[in-house]
């Protein structure tokens, strides 16, 4: 249940980084992320849905430390 809630929160704070990189989705900074996390290497569609998850369960965590 913790992930879950981990999760949605993170998607939260997720869409929030994307209103603020004001580029939306295809922005500068989401470019530059996705060339760092992935490099050349680029997962398929349900790799991507699974890493944006735990991107964001990682940056929920990350927010409650602060």
């Amino acid at each position: 249940m913790r992930s879950l809630y981990d999760t949605l929160m993170g998607l939260v704070r997720l869409g929030w980084l994307v209103v603020r990189a004001r580029g939306g989705a295809r922005g500068a900074y989401w470019r530059w992320r996705e060339a760092t996390a992935f490099g050349a290497g680029a997962p398929g569609r349900a790799g991507r849905a699974r890493a944006i998850r735990e991107y964001a369960r990682w940056v929920h965590r990350m927010s409650r430390l602060g």
